[in-house]
Order: C-alpha cells, then sequence, then structure tokens
C-alpha cells in the first residue's frame, strides 16, 4: 500500500503552492485561492483546505470552517465559499479518491468537524471528485456558459428564441443597456434591483 500525507492548510505560501499545481494543469479557476475563499470567512469563520497526497496525486479540498451552532466550543461544520468549488484532484483514481475522502473524514472528526455543505463547480466537474459513500450529490440549479470567445453574432445565433424575442422586444421598447461610472449609478441600480426583488417576492 503506498504512503500517503494528510493535513489541514490555512492561507499562506502553502496554499497558493497547491492551488498553482492545479492553476497550471488548469484543473483549478479563482474559486479555489486563498484570496477568495478569504472573503467569506465572516466572524467566526476560518478559511482552510485539506489536503491528501501520495507519491503521484494530490487531492485538495478548500472551503471555511465554522463552529457548529448550539454545540458547544469543540464542534464545526464546514461550507465551500460562495460559487463553485468542491475538491480538486490530479487523478480521477476511485482508490486514491476514496482514500482521500477517508482520510478527510478522519482528521476532520478528529479536529471536531462533524458536517459540511459543498457546492461543486459545474465546467470542472467537481462532484466527480466526491466519491464517497458518505456523500449524497444532489442538483440543485442549472448554469448557463457563455464561450466569450465567440463574435456578437454567434452569440445571438445560439440564443434560444425567447430570448431572442425577449431582447428584440426591449429593444423596440427603447431600453438601453450601458456602462456608468456615475456615482448615482450603483444605488439607481440597487432601487430596480431592489424592486424587481420585492415584484417576485
Amino acid at each position: 500500500m503506498s504512503s500517503f500525507k494528510v493535513e489541514f492548510i490555512h492561507p499562506g505560501p502553502q496554499w497558493q503552492g497547491v492551488y498553482k499545481l492545479f492553476q497550471d494543469a488548469n484543473k483549478a479557476d479563482v474559486y479555489f485561492d486563498e484570496r477568495y475563499v478569504s472573503l467569506y470567512e465572516g466572524n467566526d469563520g476560518q478559511a482552510e483546505a485539506f489536503v491528501f497526497k501520495n507519491e503521484q496525486d494530490v487531492f485538495f479540498f478548500p472551503y471555511i470552517r465554522r463552529p457548529a451552532l448550539g454545540l458547544g466550543e469543540e464542534w464545526f461544520d464546514f461550507e465551500t465559499a460562495y460559487g463553485y468549488s468542491g475538491p480538486l484532484s490530479t487523478t480521477s483514481d476511485e482508490e486514491f479518491l476514496s482514500q482521500a475522502w477517508e482520510g478527510f473524514f478522519n482528521a476532520a472528526f478528529e479536529q471536531g468537524i462533524i458536517a459540511g455543505f459543498v457546492r461543486f463547480h459545474p465546467l470542472l466537474q467537481t462532484h466527480l471528485n466526491a466519491h464517497s459513500s458518505a456523500i449524497e450529490v444532489l442538483h440543485d440549479l442549472d448554469t448557463v456558459v457563455l464561450d466569450l470567445n465567440q463574435s456578437p453574432d454567434e452569440v445571438w445565433k445560439n440564443y434560444a428564441s425567447d430570448n431572442r424575442n425577449r431582447i428584440n422586444k426591449a429593444n423596440r421598447a427603447g431600453v438601453i443597456v450601458q456602462e456608468s461610472t456615475a456615482d448615482d449609478a450603483a444605488s439607481i441600480f440597487s432601487e430596480i434591483y431592489g424592486a424587481r426583488m420585492d415584484d417576485i417576492d
């Protein structure tokens, strides 16, 4: 059986080193960067990542650890930062992923972590790295992706016909979309956004 290393890491050079390994292989984006994850710490949260390594492969799982409400100071839960995250792995080997999750669950429980919530990354398909019977993966929402390498004509052609109809209707009604750096632009947007949220409860 191969030897392995299990560790919890926190924002700093070690985290960025692991993140860069995946980023260089086009297997990560900003959602795994310590600076992004740290934005969601809040008052009681702590950015943390679990790393599992053997001689060839690495498993990397960043999240926010928080005290579990109502259970005292020794118990914690975790949640991935808002956006698309989940576990990254240099391999899809099921045995490696099973070992990584077993390592995580054992080490996490020793640290007082008893539950967690993961948002998976639909483009990187990090749900495929959730290879453990202790994890229940559920479909929640669809994600829309727009390839910005396309020309405006290609983008327009690929819109659903009902979307094109809505845009044409808005154009006929005189709707104009423009960028603004005016000081009051954010407050005007906020009013429009708030009114729309009220309309749909």
